[in-house]
């Protein structure tokens, strides 16, 4: 596909005036390296005009593939050629005892307030809450049932929500940004993803209300 645009959050953007864009991060949970935490991920998805169609993510510490195509459902698979994939699903209605979520890991002068605001509320819902530090995979996680809420609020671009967009409501889960829409390449600073709709309507009026002025953590 020699004419699609790429958007690499390593190597930049080239330019195309097709109406197909890549959108890669070569590496997901940059800072997690240096300690040896075993939480990054590569994830790329392919847009079009706007609309995520297809996600891939590989994680290599759990030697895994989640993908997924709009219409088609979400898998997972393991990394190599011969593996089969099995169909993947988020989880289904559980008590706050049970429920786990995942955080954004990044604390900064923005996103400090609201975020240890959005945890107070989220502990009346929630009563496992994790930070794993790679957006990405909170995704995978989320469609694989093995968790039930994830709030991304430090986005550094599109790479970063894309794959969920298209990974988890395959799975059967919901993503929105702070409006309730799908988000946008060009609106990117909160997105919630969460296994099922009543519990989405709840936590995202409590993202109105914590992240009502965050202009993102940049």
């Amino acid at each position: 596909c020699p004419d699609h645009g790429i958007y690499n959050e390593e190597l930049g953007r080239t330019e195309s005036n097709s109406p197909w864009t890549w959108y890669v991060d070569p590496l997901d949970g940059t800072s997690n390296v240096a300690p040896r935490f075993r939480t990054s991920v590569v994830g790329l998805t392919v847009v079009y005009r706007d609309e995520p169609v297809i996600a891939v993510v590989a994680n290599p510490f759990e030697r895994t593939l989640t993908f997924a195509e709009r219409g088609a459902g979400a898998y997972v698979s393991a990394l190599t050629p011969e593996a089969g994939a099995r169909r993947i699903r988020v989880a289904p209605a559980r008590t706050r005892r049970e429920r786990y979520a995942e955080v954004d890991a990044l604390f900064n002068a923005r996103s400090t307030g609201p975020k240890v605001t959005f945890l107070q509320g989220l502990a009346e819902h929630v009563q496992n809450v994790r930070m794993g530090g790679s957006h990405i995979r909170s995704w995978t996680l989320l469609a694989q049932g093995r968790i039930d809420v994830s709030l991304t609020d430090c986005i550094g671009g599109y790479w970063d929500t894309a794959p969920g967009i298209v990974i988890v409501p395959e799975a059967g889960g919901k993503v929105t940004d702070l409006d309730g829409n799908m988000p946008k390449p060009s609106q990117y600073h909160v997105a919630l993803g969460t296994s099922d709709s009543e519990l989405h309507a709840e936590l995202l009026a409590l993202l109105q209300v914590c992240y009502r002025d965050y202009g993102g953590f940049r």
